[in-house]
């Protein structure tokens, strides 16, 4: 007996301790007493037609939005800036932000207007930073547009603003040129999360003014990101009972939810409700949804999944989950835009669908399904066998594996090293501004400006995205080039005059444009714009509301142009004395010292502007080099800006020229070039582009010729393009090429174009850039000729108009015509004086 009570004595020990331990995590929640306000909060007249009905009544439940009054909300109206504001105001809890702006100046400028009742808005915008003193020279009773919703909701929720290739899918919008470029990295970080997207026509509409029902569906969409900044909590789990007590002093029932959660735990919700034979009455309640109407509490039952909101440990407002609700966990094999199909797990179902409002959650933050990614291990909610929420419990791998992309690796490229001498042979090194070199192999996928790319194509100063799959390698599985930035447009230099914050204009006067080694005059005023630019004084970065102490100095600038319109991105303001020099220069990377020929040494700094093959490069890019180097005297000599001249990016192609007197089935064979040597003996060869020239080489080379093959027969007036089977003929006898002249350009020993044509000997090697194109004349800018003497490139200052109707045009590898040229296009061309024979496209 002593045994039997010991045992139960443990046993009811062990069953308390068990109980006390559960208790402890157990939590109690209530509802709130002004339900009823909530309730007729909800309750609006003009909403029954409405796609955004659902997500009006639970911002107004959740105190976001409020109505028009008379129990309307106006759905179709457009919302005004003002209201705008209030909204993300109430979303992000700025009301009472103390940021550093202030309050609105005692001054206001003239276009300046708003509401009475938005002066608070304002004011508290102004601290939470999400508006400047700058922008308060706007009507802000004038209707919100989509951009500048996004702006704000961007800069209240503390999403940073995107740039470089994050950019790419606000790029992919039809009309992105449109987006006011300083909101652009702002809209890009909304639209990344799928808080707004762009419309079926492909165009995101940034003008386009928001209706209220609009806004309502964008803010119960960013509710995910912003409830805790609120003050909510959320509780998600099943009611397992409900427990009823009747409180007969209050007149009045008791009603006590029993929640389990997703990990087992306990917590209760109570409710106290007056019957209406009593006088009705909701003492403690909370609000849900119901067929399309705001109900209380008693709307559920046992059984419902439920997500609760709470604050201040009172549920305001509550949401009833699908019912009909399966779980699936496994890891993610593959993604399409609509469905993701898993392996393994519990539950196991191999493929279910997701939408843009399927909810997201990353290590319990919320995310959204662009996050996504092959190799995550996910646990997904499905109605219907379409998930309306995906848990992904993320960890850093310690071992080899790691998801395909989840590392990637961005930067400017500064060098390209070809190790194995020939890219049909083996890939290349590339070196990024941070010192470290990755290894691109000819069949790595490489993309830019949106299409496949060849290895050929990358230049030093283009700005890279390199995408892993093995976290130690350093082998990318996919680079993605960023085509649109650091293109050099034009190196101007003036005085600075005055500066437009609001419209992000910077004026400048007494211009001059930098053109192959000389200043150009360009204008007495200019006003140019301004985007994500750096600028600097005297090497040191300064902020751009600092411009306007530095009026009347000297400044260096550069342009670009994105999408369409030409952009200052980079400044350096000056000493107004300054000095140039042309010729050879050592630079020292340590000291970062350009040593002139002369002797001088020049310092380079953060704020020089650095310009190798039209585009702007890292400063410590620069090597022994001829450059052209504009500076200033102060206490030493400072370098404003250096033009790299002898640059050697040039296409991994090769050039050849000689008779065309032999043919295959599929090859054709160069020489019989007569050439005396030494003690005036003659031998026949063929000649290469060796060193940026002509170089003589005895005997034959061997070309194939297919199908991709391009040839064009030059020796008359009109060109004549030759099926590549006609060239092949030779080999009979009878053909019209044979001891014809051939131009060739070749990958390796596989003929890309070949050019017949005579060949005056006259022939040089230049590099250009291309400012525009007429018909077949291009015209060019930057020309450098190389000097076979001296073995430097020399600046071409007189050449500027090219004829390319007789020249053969490759670009990514392939033929073209001159259409498919473009400005900012970088060329490497072999000419007899304005007239092209081979042009290729770096």
């Amino acid at each position: 007996m002593k045994g039997k009570r010991l045992l139960a004595f443990l046993l009811a020990l062990i069953f308390l301790l068990q109980l006390n331990s559960v208790s402890y995590a157990q939590t109690t929640f209530y509802g709130v007493e002004y339900a009823p306000s909530i309730y007729h909060n909800m309750i609006f007249k003009d909403i029954q037609n409405s796609f955004a009905k659902y997500d009006i009544m639970k911002m107004a439940a959740l105190s976001v939005i409020r109505g028009g009054g008379d129990q309307k909300f106006y759905p179709k109206s457009y919302l005004k800036k003002e209201e705008a504001l209030a909204y993300i105001v109430r979303l992000t809890n700025t009301s009472s932000s103390t940021g550093v702006a202030g309050s609105m100046p005692a001054t206001l400028p003239p276009k300046f207007k708003v509401d009475d009742w938005a002066k608070g808005v304002i004011d508290a915008a102004l601290k939470a930073n999400l508006l400047t003193k700058d922008e308060l020279n706007t009507d802000f009773t004038l209707n919100a547009t989509r951009e500048e919703v996004a702006y704000w909701l961007a800069k209240g929720l503390g999403f940073q603003p995107l740039s470089g290739t994050d950019l790419q899918q606000v790029y992919t919008f039809r009309d992105v040129k449109d987006i006011n470029s300083s909101y652009l990295p702002y809209v890009g970080a909304v639209v990344k999360r799928g808080i707004m997207s762009g419309y079926s026509d492909g165009k995101f509409r940034p003008k386009t003014n928001i209706t209220r029902e609009q806004m309502a569906s964008v803010l119960n969409r960013v509710f995910n990101y912003s409830y805790s900044l609120m003050g909510y909590s959320v509780l998600t789990g099943t009611i397992k009972n409900i427990l009823q007590e009747n409180l007969v002093g209050e007149g009045a029932m008791k009603n006590t939810f029993v929640i389990s959660n997703q990990m087992g735990q306990e917590n209760f919700v109570v409710t106290k409700v007056r019957p209406s034979s009593n006088g009705g009455g909701h003492l403690l309640d909370f609000l849900t949804i119901s067929n399309g109407k705001p109900v209380y509490s008693q709307a559920f039952t046992v059984g419902d999944k439920v997500r609760f909101y709470i604050k201040d440990g009172k549920v305001i407002f509550a949401e009833k989950l699908p019912q009909n609700e399966t779980v699936v966990y496994g890891e993610i094999v593959n993604i399409t835009p609509s469905t993701i199909a898993l392996k393994g797990g519990y539950n196991y179902s191999n493929t279910f669908s997701y939408t843009s409002y399927t909810e997201v959650y990353i290590n319990d933050y919320p995310a959204s399904t662009k996050d996504l990614r092959v190799g995550q291990t996910i646990l997904a909610y499905l109605e219907g066998g379409t998930a309306y929420r995906i848990d992904v419990n993320y960890e850093e791998y310690a071992s080899d594996k790691i998801e395909a992309g989840s590392r990637q690796v961005t930067g400017s490229i500064i060098s390209i090293q070809n190790p194995q001498g020939d890219l049909t042979k083996g890939g290349i090194d590339i070196t990024l501004d941070s010192g470290d070199t990755y290894y691109i192999s000819p069949n790595i996928p490489l993309v830019k400006g949106g299409v496949s790319a060849s290895l050929s194509s990358l230049k030093i100063g283009d700005y890279v995205n390199l995408i892993f799959d093995d976290p130690y390698s350093d082998t990318p599985i996919k680079v993605l080039v960023d085509n649109g930035y650091y293109n050099v447009t034009g190196v101007f230099r003036g005085t600075l005059g005055s500066v437009m914050p609001l419209s992000k204009v910077i004026n400048l006067s007494n211009v001059e444009k930098y053109y192959q080694g000389t200043w150009q005059k360009v204008s007495d005023y200019v006003s140019y714009p301004f985007e994500k630019a750096e600028f600097y004084l005297n090497g040191l970065k300064i902020d751009e509301s600092s411009l306007k102490n530095y009026t009347g100095r000297t400044i260096y600038i550069t342009t670009e142009n994105h999408f369409g319109k030409e952009y200052i991105t980079f400044a350096n303001i000056v000493s107004p004395f300054t000095m140039a020099y042309q010729g050879m220069a050592s630079f020292d990377p340590y000291s970062m010292t350009l040593t002139l020929s002369d002797g001088r040494k020049v310092t380079v700094n953060d704020g020089t502007i650095v310009v190798k093959g039209g585009r702007r490069v890292p400063a410590n890019s620069l090597k022994s080099n001829q450059v052209y180097v504009s500076f200033s005297k102060e206490d030493n000599l400072h370098a404003n800006f250096v033009s790299v001249i002898d640059t050697v990016d040039v296409p991994s192609y090769y050039y050849a020229k000689g008779y065309l007197f032999y043919a295959t089935a599929n090859s054709v064979t160069v020489g019989d070039v007569p050439w005396r040597g030494s003690y005036y003996s003659t031998v026949t060869g063929y000649y290469e582009i060796s060193n940026n020239q002509w170089s003589f080489v005895s005997g034959s080379r061997v070309f194939y010729v297919g199908d991709s093959t391009f040839v064009v027969d030059n020796r008359d007036k009109e060109s004549k393009v030759v099926p590549y089977s006609e060239l092949l003929n030779i080999r009979y006898g009878s053909s019209q090429f044979k001891d014809a002249f051939a131009y060739v350009v070749a990958n390796g020993d596989n003929a890309v174009a070949i050019n017949v044509m005579p060949s005056d000997n006259n022939e040089r090697v230049s590099t250009a850039k291309v400012e525009g194109i007429e018909g077949t004349k291009v015209t060019v800018s930057e020309v450098k000729d190389w000097n076979e003497v001296e073995g430097i490139w020399n600046l071409n200052t007189s050449l500027e108009v090219v004829d390319l109707s007789k020249a053969v045009i490759v670009k990514d590898g392939r033929t073209v015509d001159v259409s498919s040229l473009k400005k900012g296009d970088f060329i490497y061309m072999i000419r007899s004086a304005s007239r092209g024979i081979i042009v290729t496209v770096k």
